[in-house]
């Protein structure tokens, strides 16, 4: 059996997709299973142990030259299954397969990718995006019987690219530490920093300082100029940073795609939502206690988040 995964961007839409990949391997361990994507974001899935091919398309750039390096691949697959719901990302599953599989009207925002699906799951756009991925691949996927979801670390990479990794972050992985992603694709979803600050400054903790851009930056350099527990972490990789992140004792930020690796590396984490949330991105698999979410800026009390940084550490 041939089964195609399409997801294409971005980073943390990607996990939302890979939180539960290794039930689906499990449910179809001699099948082949390609994960198509945006070469944007190829580097999350390159060497990952639970694809076959992972196709690497330049849409962005050279949807042309995306479209010829699919060319040979037209109706080869027994199944696809476009998690994206995007008209591009459905002309793909559509593509590759005759029996193409995504998201029903209410479950899209470019509506016009219904057209391409031949089977249509119902599931709400607004629902929790986890449990979207995971009900379009029970739809699709037949053979995946699932009752409950135990967590685990799905970011298992092949052994050359894990020990290359390893030995890029082994001087920040010494002594147990606080992974903090200050940042978020909008300031608006940026826990203000005062708050940040008073975190840090009462745990007795160490804090590494993630950042992505310049203004990440500054306000990972005020963090660290008033807390003393708190080091700016050099300009690194997403990938060494999703390696950083398996030897964390916390992973703390906002809504971002950086937080959501703690997701599916089933790590302990803290995320702070705000009131433009459409839902909590909150996961739908146990243990349940390792994840903590405030859902209101106004309701991050730093005191209580302190308390939990101390629970989670000591435990």
């Amino acid at each position: 059996m041939k089964i195609a995964i399409i997801r294409l961007s971005a980073m943390g839409d990607i996990f939302h997709m890979l939180w539960h990949i290794n039930y689906i391997r499990q449910a179809y361990p001699d099948a082949r299973i390609d994960f198509f994507v945006d070469s944007r974001f190829y580097f999350l899935l390159e060497g990952l142990v639970w694809f076959d091919n992972v196709y690497s398309l330049p849409l962005k750039k050279s949807p042309l030259k995306a479209l010829k390096q699919i060319k040979n691949l037209k109706k080869t697959y027994d199944i696809s299954i476009d998690y994206q719901g995007r008209i591009k990302s459905a002309f793909i599953a559509n593509y590759l397969s005759s029996n193409s599989y995504g998201y029903a009207k209410n479950g899209l925002r470019e509506k016009l990718a219904f057209h391409f699906y031949k089977n249509h799951c119902d599931c709400e756009y607004l629902e929790n995006v986890y449990k979207r991925s995971l009900e379009l691949s029970k739809f699709a996927l037949k053979d995946l019987k699932i009752k409950e979801i135990k967590s685990s670390d799905v970011l298992i990479y092949n052994e050359e690219k894990t020990n290359a990794l390893l030995e890029k972050i082994k001087p920040f992985i010494k002594d147990d530490f606080i992974l903090l992603h200050n940042g978020s694709s909008k300031i608006n979803k940026m826990l203000p920093l005062e708050k940040l600050i008073s975190i840090c400054s009462n745990s007795d903790f160490k804090f590494l300082l993630a950042w992505g851009n310049e203004y990440e930056l500054n306000r990972a350099k005020e963090i660290a100029l008033k807390c003393s527990n708190a080091i700016v972490l050099p300009k690194i990789s997403l990938s060494e940073l999703v390696f950083l992140s398996k030897y964390a004792k916390l992973i703390i930020g906002n809504d971002s795609g950086t937080t959501h690796i703690a997701v599916v590396l089933n790590r302990p984490n803290i995320t702070f939502l705000n009131e433009s949330d459409k839902k909590p991105a909150s996961r739908l698999i146990s243990p349940f206690d390792i994840q903590h979410y405030f859902y209101k800026f106004s309701d991050v009390d730093t005191k209580e988040v302190v308390k939990i940084i101390e629970k989670v550490v000591n435990n």
